[in-house]
């Protein structure tokens, strides 16, 4: 169970490469794009 914790399945949890990417589009828009990985 702490396994699942420590390193959560990539599926579940978008690469950090595409949540970085977003937010800095985020930021230049200054709209937050962090709901957008989840859509």
């Amino acid at each position: 169970m702490r396994r699942e914790s420590s390193a959560p399945p990539a599926s579940r949890r978008p690469p950090i490469a595409a949540v970085v990417l977003a937010a800095g589009e985020g930021r230049r828009m200054g709209r937050p794009k962090l709901l957008l990985p989840f859509q």
